[in-house]
């Protein structure tokens, strides 16, 4: 299936505000905000089994998971250009890549994410055919800013 999501605001759900699943998806200048809770798999965004995901001039902030509180990807691809990520939570805090394929981060801006101990904003997990991080802004995040397991990435 193929979709898109565009200027659009997801608010308050409980469980998380989107789910991908063996789709292609845009998501373009939407806002996924207070989404999740410390139960939740992924706060804002849940992209995963096949999926393709491209996201651009997006705010993730203050959406809270178990990991994943900004996007959480499972065997997919993800693109994300121009996006804030602001005072999410959870292990992953904006991010948490598990088992991805391709993940491209170009141009965005990591904020003050707040992830526990031996977590970071950013987290790569697992095998990861290839992760590029560009140009983009990482700080005041707690614990670290990237924390990685066993991948391959470039950050430029």
């Amino acid at each position: 299936a193929t979709g898109s999501v565009i200027d659009s605001r997801f608010e308050g759900n409980a469980d998380g505000a989107l789910a991908v699943e063996f789709s292609e998806v845009d998501v373009e200048g939407a806002e996924f905000v207070g989404n999740g809770d410390s139960s939740s798999l992924s706060g804002g965004l849940l992209v995963e089994n096949a999926s393709n995901v491209d996201v651009s001039r997006t705010t993730f902030e203050g959406n809270e998971a178990v990991r994943g509180g900004g996007i959480f990807v499972d065997q997919s691809n993800l693109g994300v250009t121009g996006s804030l990520f602001n005072a999410n939570h959870g292990e992953g805090a904006a991010l948490y890549l598990s088992s991805a394929v391709q993940i491209d981060v170009v141009n965005c801006t990591f904020f003050d994410n707040r992830a526990p101990v031996d977590s970071g904003a950013v987290v790569t997990a697992e095998a990861q055919l290839f992760s590029s991080f560009a140009n983009s802004i990482f700080a005041e995040n707690q614990d670290y800013a990237f924390a990685c397991s066993g991948t391959s990435f470039d950050v430029d």
